[in-house]
């Protein structure tokens, strides 16, 4: 499509049907600024080149990335209250980086899950350039871990960083199954399920993680024991003394796990 960008922002704002948004766009009018604000869209993909400011508006969007080349300061507004990590975006050791932002409790509850089935089909070849993935996800929910598990599969090459967000207590059934967190042992059990044994990472932050969680534990020692990080893990800890104790102690509990990669580097901050 070519037009000028205000009529660009009118057309994507009257179409009231949009759900999947992939865009590449290139101009060089650093006065313009991209403006996407559509109520029902669910992914969004901006590849950009020289554009100077992005606005998103869309309180449906769970799935957000950017292939990006900013020609200078830059201006990114998102807004949309299922996402998280938007600040800073695409910003890692000072290095602007194309990222993913992906709620995945969000679009698990979606019965036609159309941004994830985009977002994992190889036709799309999505993950060509995308080097960061932020996900907000609940580790005993089956359904959503085998949505991060089909994100990791799909993705190419080696991640640059991987920030979770730990969600809890979200609990929903499906039919034939009374709960899903009464098949969780089982789950966890199988051997490899989690991560995908070709995925490799290079740092992963966690954020929202509880010392006291055993199923969030595990989950952090198969990245550690697997191999699967590479070079940082790093947890957060929070501001209260009694939560900070535990997860001190349990990360003083991952640091002694046998490492797949020798030096690989666990701490919290």
């Amino acid at each position: 499509m070519f037009a000028e960008v205000n009529v660009f922002n009118t057309v994507i704002a009257s179409c009231p049907s949009l759900k999947v948004l992939v865009l590449r766009l290139m101009w060089y009018n650093a006065r313009a600024c991209l403006k996407i604000h559509n109520n029902n869209l669910k992914l969004l993909h901006v590849a950009s080149y020289y554009v100077h400011s992005i606005e998103v508006s869309a309180p449906l969007l769970d799935i957000f990335s950017m292939d990006y080349l900013f020609d200078g300061e830059y201006n990114i507004i998102i807004k949309s209250s299922r996402l998280f990590f938007t600040k800073n975006y695409g910003a890692i050791d000072a290095e602007r980086v194309p990222t993913l932002n992906y709620n995945i409790s969000y679009n698990a509850r979606d019965m036609e899950n159309l941004g994830h089935h985009f977002l994992v089909g190889r036709d799309a070849t999505y993950f060509w350039r995308i080097k960061s993935l932020a996900v907000a996800v609940d580790v005993m929910n089956t359904k959503e871990l085998e949505m991060f598990r089909q994100v990791l599969v799909a993705w190419n090459g080696i991640m640059k960083r991987l920030d979770i967000f730990f969600k809890h207590n979200y609990v929903y059934t499906e039919e034939g199954e009374s709960s899903i967190r009464g098949t969780q042992k089982k789950k966890w059990e199988e051997e490899n399920l989690f991560p995908n044994a070709k995925f490799r990472v290079e740092a992963v932050w966690m954020f929202n993680f509880s010392g006291l969680d055993k199923n969030q534990f595990e989950f952090a020692s198969r990245f550690i024991t697997q191999g699967t990080v590479m070079k940082k893990m790093m947890i957060k800890t929070y501001s209260e003394p009694t939560n900070k104790f535990y997860i001190e102690a349990a990360v003083a509990k991952l640091m002694e796990l046998p490492k797949g990669n020798e030096n690989l580097t666990i701490g919290y901050f």
